[in-house]
C-alpha cells in the first residue's frame, strides 16, 4: 500500500498519524518508507532528522530526478525509513511549472522502491497544490485525519472535488480509505455530535473506528524526534496508534 494521509486543511494531524502509523507498522515487522511532502519537514523532524544538515531530500528526487534509494534515511526504529524533506521543497510548485509530466514525478521516483517495501506512507502538505497531487497520484490509498470542530467539513467537497478530477483527467483512481478522527475529546458533547455529522457525510464504513484522542504527550514526543511508541510505548496514544495501525493492516487484507 501507498498511502498518502491528506487535507488540505491545516492543523488536523497529519503528521502526527504520518509519524505514529508508520512507526507502529514498523515495529509489526512491516518495511516501512515514510515520504514526507512537506516544505515544513514536520514528519522528517518529528522522526529525529535534522532537517538543517541534509545533503538531498524529496526535492532532489523530484527536480533533479535523484533515486529516492539515495536520499533514504534509515530511522532509529527497525524496519523504518524516511525520504526527508525541508524548506527547499517549498519552490517546487515554481520549478515545476513548465513541466510536463509534473503530476507523476513522485509515482515515477517511488515505482523502483515499491517492491522494498510493505507499506509507503505519505504526508501531504496542508494544500492542493502539486505536492499533494504528486502524493495523490502516487498512491494506491488514502487516508483523510479530520478534528472534530466546527469546520471539520469546511473544505472536505473541495478534496473530494480534487480527488474525482485527478482520476478524471490523470486517469488514477486511489481507493478511499477512510477518515480518522484526531485530537478527539471523550468528554465534549460537541465533538460526540461533530462525529455523527461526519459519520453521516462519509458513512460509518468509511470512519476509522479508532479515535485519537488528545495528549499533550504526543507532540513532545514529536520535539524529541520520536514515535510514540518509542517515547512512551505503555502511554495510551501509543495502544492507540498500534490499533490504528492493525486497522490500516486489515484494511489492505
Amino acid at each position: 500500500m501507498v498511502i498518502a494521509i491528506t487535507n488540505q486543511k491545516g492543523g488536523v494531524g497529519k503528521t502526527t498519524l504520518a509519524i505514529n502509523i508508520s512507526a507502529c507498522l514498523a515495529s509489526l515487522d512491516y518495511r516501512v518508507l515514510t515520504v514526507d511532502m512537506d516544505p515544513q519537514g514536520n514528519s522528517s523532524d518529528g522522526l529525529g532528522i535534522d532537517t538543517n544538515k541534509l545533503d538531498a531530500t524529496i526535492y532532489d528526487v523530484l527536480i533533479h530526478d535523484t533515486p529516492v534509494s539515495e536520499v533514504v534515511i534509515p530511522n532509529q526504529l527497525e524496519n523504518l525509513f524516511v525520504v526527508p524533506a525541508n524548506i527547499s521543497l517549498s519552490g517546487t510548485e515554481t520549478e515545476l511549472s513548465s513541466d510536463i509530466s509534473r503530476p507523476f514525478k513522485l509515482r515515477k521516483a517511488l515505482r523502483p522502491e515499491v517492491s522494498k517495501y510493505d507499506y509507503i506512507i505519505i504526508d501531504c502538505p496542508p494544500s492542493l497544490g502539486i505536492l499533494t497531487v504528486n502524493a495523490i497520484v502516487a498512491s494506491t490509498d488514502l487516508l483523510v485525519p479530520i478534528e472534530p470542530n466546527s469546520y471539520a467539513l469546511k473544505g472536505m467537497s473541495m478534496l473530494m472535488s480534487t480527488i474525482l478530477k485527478i482520476k478524471e483527467d490523470l486517469e488514477h483512481y486511489a481507493f478511499f480509505l477512510g477518515v480518522v478522527i484526531n485530537m478527539f475529546d471523550i468528554k465534549s458533547n460537541l465533538h460526540a455530535s461533530i462525529v455523527e455529522a461526519i459519520t453521516e457525510y462519509f458513512t460509518a464504513r468509511k470512519i476509522f473506528k479508532t479515535k485519537v484522542q488528545r495528549n499533550s504527550k504526543i507532540p513532545e514526543a514529536e520535539i524529541h524526534g520520536r514515535s510514540m511508541i518509542q517515547y512512551d510505548p505503555k502511554d495510551k496514544a501509543a495502544e492507540t496508534f498500534m490499533e490504528l495501525a492493525k486497522e490500516v493492516i486489515e484494511k489492505k487484507s
